[in-house]
């Protein structure tokens, strides 16, 4: 057999890399080494709660994702957060903040000195990164606005996104819109205010959404629009270039354990960077890959708890709160699930979902599940006013959850680029290379 595309991976970058190339009249067949689809993208149906162990939330702000959403028939499985999920809280001495979401609001707000809101205010003024080195997030954000916004807001929100280190972190690479803002406009307030008077055809008005039965929905859809084009299951024993393209060998408990094979003109290999070299590839191209596969990963556990509504003080009115690492908490952050779409937890129950590790406190996400809980809940108690037990526990452990776009990561970019220049027809995807969020794999192969 032949055609247009092997795709290596059924998570969302590799099942939406096969979506597009279908619409496009393309064949291709996606190999998935697990029996589900979506890869990270879980979601655990247990006890009347609805867990995700992965991405929460999908904000869709660019049309071309709403057709893909459309075009696999979720549109009416679509469900948006509730209007309380704009508020956001964040944590300064111990006590829950609402962040300001207005100019008015950020001017009266606790969170930041008057000093810290005056710096904010003479951002214009500052120039341009003129150094020759790659500045972190961190160094970018003391330069512009101060140390004071670097550890109240940015930590914690590169906490939330990356489950990263700002010191490590590149500005260019983790946060690319931050970066080109200051390059275009020499200013972010300015740079921003220009992004949004830029027309845009795909820009369309942000929606956070899920589905009613949990994120696993879209994947699940898209495995099923894309029929036979999808093989779940598979024990890749093969890959490797010929003289038109590339060849696939593989077993399936679905093909009856009998060896399959077939070529394509193309390859593209939609997996996490440290899987690369598990991949039965030549040794010269294995050999290649093994720099890409010292891209580091944050673990991360996900906490999922479950409590009744009487034992929680707080009015979980938002979409959840971040803790900046200066307050002591072993805990990154939490969603209130219960509050931001309806199902995820049973009537008069809320779900808070909480995350423990990251690249600043690795660590922390190798305690037994006991001490996670425990570590939780105390959290929970001081910040939330939780009280007693929770009802339900669900613990999710991701090893390696996320890459981290760090200083040199541009690096590895060229190498990808010199890669697939010297292997014609390789093509080398993943959220490591094109971003984490769950829109940016979404638009993978478009």
């Amino acid at each position: 057999m032949e055609c247009d595309a092997i795709i290596v991976g059924g998570g969302l970058s590799g099942l939406a890399t096969g979506w597009h190339r279908q619409l496009r009249d393309e064949h291709v067949c996606v190999l998935d080494r697990s029996d589900t689809p979506g890869g990270v993208v879980q979601t655990i149906k247990q006890d009347g709660y609805r867990v995700e162990a992965g991405p929460n939330t999908l904000m869709v702000n660019d049309r071309r994702v709403m057709d893909l959403i459309d075009g696999v028939g979720l549109a009416d499985r679509m469900v948006e957060a509730t209007p309380d999920a704009s508020k956001r809280f964040l944590v300064k001495n111990g006590e829950v903040i609402a962040a300001p979401m207005s100019p008015k609001d950020l001017w009266n707000t606790p969170l930041f000195s008057t000093q810290a809101k005056r710096q904010l205010l003479t951002e214009v003024f500052r120039g341009k990164y003129l150094g020759r080195d790659e500045e972190s997030l961190a160094d970018f954000v003391r330069r512009r606005l101060g140390a004071e916004w670097l550890d109240q807001a940015v930590q914690p929100m590169v906490s939330g996104v990356y489950a990263g280190d700002p010191e490590r972190l590149s500005v260019r690479y983790a946060m690319p819109a931050l970066y080109q803002m200051e390059q275009d406009a020499g200013s972010l307030l300015l740079g921003g205010i220009r992004k949004m008077l830029k027309p845009s055809p795909h820009r369309m008005k942000r929606k956070l959404v899920s589905f009613r039965d949990g994120m696993d929905e879209l994947p699940q859809a898209m495995a099923e629009k894309l029929g036979d084009a999808y093989v779940s299951g598979v024990e890749i024993t093969q890959l490797s270039q010929t003289n038109s393209g590339w060849k696939a060998c593989w077993r399936s408990d679905h093909g009856g354990g009998e060896e399959q094979e077939l070529e394509a003109k193309e390859l593209v290999l939609s997996v996490p960077a440290f899987a690369l070299t598990t991949l039965p590839l030549a040794p010269e191209l294995r050999e290649k890959l093994q720099r890409l596969a010292e891209i580091p990963y944050a673990p991360v556990n996900v906490v999922a708890l479950g409590f009744d509504r009487s034992q929680v003080g707080h009015a979980l009115d938002g979409f959840g709160m971040l803790i900046p690492d200066r307050e002591g908490q072993p805990i990154l952050g939490s969603l209130f699930s219960s509050t931001l779409f309806p199902g995820r937890a049973p009537e008069g129950k809320v779900l808070l979902t909480c995350f423990i590790g990251g690249r600043l406190h690795p660590e922390r996400a190798a305690v037994v599940d006991r001490d996670l809980v425990d570590a939780t809940v105390s959290s929970l108690r001081d910040l939330l006013g939780v009280n007693g037990d929770p009802e339900f526990q669900h613990i999710v452990r991701w090893e390696r959850a996320i890459p981290q776009m760090e200083i040199g990561h541009g690096q590895y970019l060229e190498q990808i680029a010199e890669l697939e220049k010297q292997w014609l027809g390789l093509q080398i995807g993943g959220n490591f290379r094109y971003g984490i969020s769950a829109p940016q794999c979404l638009l993978a192969g478009i």
